[in-house]
């Protein structure tokens, strides 16, 4: 049987997560009440997934619900033969059949969910299964769940306080948990500024279809960390598959939606923001009167896993398409 280069298989699953990131968040976003399983389905002949909510399955094809802009659904039905593959980002099936008395597997299930972070979905999910195995086995779970939630914290302080939780249920109380994984040393300010504007003027390059230009920019000493350090949701080696033609649409010196996108976010965040504010009529003083605000009387909160998120880890059992409390 002939196989695939390696590097064209890589491709092809960095394209599904592009597609994936930059489709199935509107489908998540606006009917997440739906109570099928978002899909993904890649149709060969096709550069487009279908994305929308699964219908039915079975040996003769797939049929998939897809959102119309006025609330509708469009039902597609596609052979069996025509599929190249199919993504169910988060299976209510598999849900269904966790079970407090193993809670091993809810962790086994957000570390799968965990690789497909870029769907909002399947990341709100991956949160919510480490939390009740953490919850379910303390002893056992508790510290390397909390752990495997960080990389899919929503903001820096989620992770601080995921950290400083995997800390305190950590039996020996290692001090490298709250440290987490050995950060680089500062760089100076003109470095660091040299590092934003290469890769402000790469996207921008590649948004304008320059893409000999760009490349020009993305051979630069220090790219990789610079994306790193400054495109969280954009990494060298996707702008350089641009460049080559490699990523899905892109043939031709095409720039497909997708990938604008994600190059159109990338130059917003990385533009200066220009302040309107006046520095002469700026008030620097503070009144007294802030100091005995009764805000910074009251305690501080406990850190702990009931508290930790949005998800009540009470609530361990999914049936009916809804979290439930386990009944005795």
């Amino acid at each position: 049987m002939n196989q695939q280069p390696k590097s064209k298989t890589l491709t092809r699953c960095t394209a599904r997560l592009f597609h994936l990131a930059a489709c199935v968040v509107f489908v998540v976003c606006i009917f997440s009440t739906s109570p099928a399983n978002a899909v993904v389905v890649f149709v060969r002949g096709l550069s487009e997934p279908i994305v929308g909510f699964l219908d039915s399955r079975d040996a003769n094809g797939i049929t998939v619900l897809v959102p119309q802009p006025d609330g509708t659904f469009l039902r597609k039905i596609v052979p069996a033969i025509e599929i190249e593959d199919v993504i169910v980002t988060v299976s209510k099936e598999r849900l269904a059949k966790l079970s407090p008395a193993n809670p091993a597997a809810y962790r086994e299930y957000a570390e799968e969910l965990a690789e497909k972070k870029l769907d909002p979905e399947a990341r709100q999910m991956g949160i919510r299964l480490f939390l009740l195995a953490a919850y379910l086995d303390p002893n056992k779970l508790g510290s390397s769940s909390l752990l495997g939630m960080t990389a899919l914290a929503r903001t820096p302080e989620e992770a601080k306080k995921m950290r400083a939780l995997a800390f305190l249920l950590d039996k020996a109380h290692d001090i490298q948990i709250l440290a987490g994984t050995p950060t680089a040393q500062p760089m100076n300010t003109r470095d660091a500024n040299d590092q934003k504007e290469n890769v402000l003027e790469a996207v921008k390059l590649l948004r304008s279809g320059y893409r000999s230009q760009a490349r020009q920019v993305l051979l630069k000493d220090g790219m990789e960390a610079a994306f790193r350090a400054n495109a969280p949701n954009l990494t060298l080696e996707q702008c350089m598959e641009i460049v080559e033609g490699r990523c899905a649409g892109c043939e031709q010196g095409n720039t497909p939606a997708y990938i604008m996108q994600k190059l159109l976010s990338t130059e917003l965040a990385l533009m200066p923001v220009i302040s309107t504010e006046n520095p002469a009529t700026k008030k620097t003083h503070i009144l007294w009167s802030f100091y005995i605000d009764k805000r910074f009387h009251e305690p501080l909160p406990v850190l702990t896993l009931e508290h930790l998120t949005e998800f009540d880890p009470k609530k361990s059992v999914f049936k009916n398409d809804t979290w439930t409390v386990p009944t005795p």
